[in-house]
């Protein structure tokens, strides 16, 4: 049984509305608010997926890479977040700016390149399709592009694929200056 099943399970029990002795009532209180908590995030994970968030574009695109076994991705957390217990503590996840999600692109040298073939560092930011990127990501840009990697805005699992045959066809470092490494001010 995998995460969704378990939280639809037991979604739909009942098993708060029973009045057995058997279960310490501090227990019962326990599983309920993890329960509150479940039915939430289930909530909102379908609210997401229904409206074409970039929460929702990214896990998308995410899958949709994962298939071709060339390219290595994953889903960076950045942000602040409350924790779960203690809801004044604030954590900081990542560097302010960075991407969503990093991949490391094979890329087949041509014999001109003397047939290598090596990983290409490569920067997924996902937004919504009106989204706009922040100063710190934009800044983040600047940085991740001068030393020679790809980094690109995306709003869909296609835009995404694309992405990946840009930079094993070559056209992803096409362009004045890419991937000389510059000075930048972050």
């Amino acid at each position: 049984m995998d995460a969704q099943e378990l939280i639809d399970v037991l979604c739909k029990s009942d098993w708060r509305a029973s009045k057995s002795n058997d279960t310490p009532s501090y227990v019962r209180q326990l599983i309920s608010g993890w329960m509150d908590e479940l039915i939430s995030v289930r909530d909102e994970h379908d609210s997401h997926a229904a409206n074409g968030s970039e929460k929702s574009i990214q896990n998308k695109s995410l899958l949709a890479v994962g298939k071709n076994h060339t390219v290595l991705a994953w889903r960076q957390h950045v942000g602040k977040y409350r924790h779960l217990h203690q809801q004044k503590n604030i954590i900081s996840v990542g560097v302010p700016g960075m991407a969503d999600s990093m991949m490391v692109v094979a890329v087949t040298i041509t014999p001109e390149m003397v047939g290598r073939t090596v990983g290409v560092a490569v920067a997924a930011e996902f937004k919504a399709a009106k989204g706009r990127q922040s100063d710190a990501q934009k800044k983040w840009q600047r940085a991740f592009e001068s030393r020679g990697g790809v980094y690109r805005l995306v709003r869909s699992p296609e835009e995404m694929t694309a992405l990946v045959d840009d930079v094993q066809s070559g056209r992803a470092f096409e362009g004045a200056g890419h991937g000389r490494l510059q000075k930048v001010a972050c």
